[in-house]
């Protein structure tokens, strides 16, 4: 083997070395960011707080709060007046059934962790279940199509109520 070649070897292992270390140290930022998480804030969503990690640096109350009140909010206030106009709409009432389906399907296994996360989460999964019974009798014209974003905007009015009384941890 030439020099050249056990220079070029050396520094190919250097890069994966280089590389694995800095791996190993992300997945430690990870893991530290989680277990603060867990000890501070046991129903805290895992992935959710790594993304807040990795999108804006930390993940702090404060930040939770201004991403609630400034984007969560306005942007379901908006979704949901889309339903209000479209809401006779068949289609809309089928994808308004799955997503609440598809949202009370992945909040049942938190349902045994105590307390809330920003907002209750058997609140959250009780709304998700009358909101596929009401998109089904809505779609099966069994119910007014009015009572969908009746629930939808209910949810809305009860969690920015509630955020008041909870510790955005």
């Amino acid at each position: 083997m030439s020099e050249q070649d056990r220079i070029r070897s050396s520094s190919i292992i250097m890069g994966e070395l280089t590389r694995h270390v800095f791996r190993f140290i992300e997945i430690n930022k990870t893991i530290k960011i989680n277990l603060y998480n867990i000890m501070t804030c046991p129903n805290s969503d895992l992935s959710f707080n790594v993304v807040m990690q990795n999108l804006f640096g930390n993940d702090s109350p404060e930040l939770r709060k201004k991403l609630f009140y400034g984007i969560c909010i306005p942007t379901r206030i908006i979704l949901y007046s889309a339903v209000f106009y479209f809401r006779d709409i068949p289609i809309l009432q089928v994808v308004v059934g799955i997503a609440a389906l598809i949202t009370a399907i992945r909040l049942y296994p938190s349902l045994k962790a105590p307390g809330n996360q920003w907002w209750s989460k058997r609140w959250h999964f009780c709304i998700s279940v009358v909101l596929v019974i009401v998109c089904a009798a809505t779609y099966m014209q069994k119910m007014n199509s009015i009572v969908m974003p009746l629930v939808l905007f209910l949810s809305v009015i009860v969690g920015f109520i509630q955020s008041f009384f909870i510790n955005f941890c």
